[in-house]
């Protein structure tokens, strides 16, 4: 599989994490449709997720690492995949239901990967449906994708976030943003947001772009995102 990865260039490329599914399913051979069917599940909620993603959210949610090589899909750690599944798939389809409350866009520019520590944080059995805790995965949600901190090195800026989340549920707190904020990420990204920098993102968010809609949300917390559709009209500093 690996030399292939590396050779693979002619004809229809596929990529390395189409490969690791077939790794995945060739020792659980009801994985591909379990797979494939969550990810239709999800798309058909309006959560526009990949494969990739529900494979990552695979080894997050069953306590291994989060990057997509070779090693992350040996035997044992299948085995933990298939005995921790039922719970992976519960834990992402009740996320279908938190999304649209925390302002998700399905936009292609937007990261996935924002998702995961929400998905783990409901996996811990955290109490999700409360206000206080959609105010607080609202807010980490919105801060991720406009300051983009899953744009570089996501693996480890994941692992930093999944780390905290794990530590906070360890603690039987809810979810914590002041503590997320304080993190300090790999390659200097951080989700602290002062008046300066959100005036400079005002400035540089395009009209109708996603990162407008979510500026707008953190003007105004007080709307409710899943009670109908706010149109991106105007911004101002």
């Amino acid at each position: 599989v690996d030399i292939f990865t590396r050779i693979n260039s002619g004809g229809m490329i596929l990529k390395k994490s189409d490969l690791l599914f077939s790794l995945l399913v060739s020792q659980w051979h009801e994985g591909r449709d379990e797979i494939r069917n969550l990810v239709q599940s999800m798309q058909d909620a309006e959560i526009d997720v990949t494969q990739d993603f529900v494979m990552r959210c695979c080894l997050v949610l069953s306590g291994l690492k989060v990057k997509l090589n070779l090693d992350s899909f040996k035997a044992d750690n299948i085995r933990k995949i298939r005995e921790n599944w039922d719970n992976i798939k519960k834990s992402l389809l009740e996320m279908c239901n938190l999304l649209p409350d925390i302002g998700y866009n399905p936009h292609p520019s937007l990261s996935e990967n924002a998702l995961l520590p929400i998905s783990y944080y409901i996996m811990r059995g955290a109490n999700w449906k409360s206000d206080t805790a959609k105010r607080h995965l609202r807010r980490y949600y919105t801060v991720a994708q406009v300051q983009g901190v899953f744009g570089g090195r996501s693996d480890e800026v994941l692992e930093k976030f999944i780390a905290e989340v794990k530590r906070q549920m360890d603690e039987g707190k809810t979810i914590d943003i002041k503590a997320l904020t304080e993190l300090k990420l790999p390659g200097g990204k951080s989700m602290k947001l002062s008046m300066d920098e959100l005036s400079n993102l005002v400035d540089d968010a395009p009209y109708g772009s996603p990162r407008a809609r979510f500026l707008l949300s953190l003007v105004f917390p007080e709307i409710k995102l899943k009670d109908g559709r706010y149109e991106v009209d105007h911004i101002h500093p």
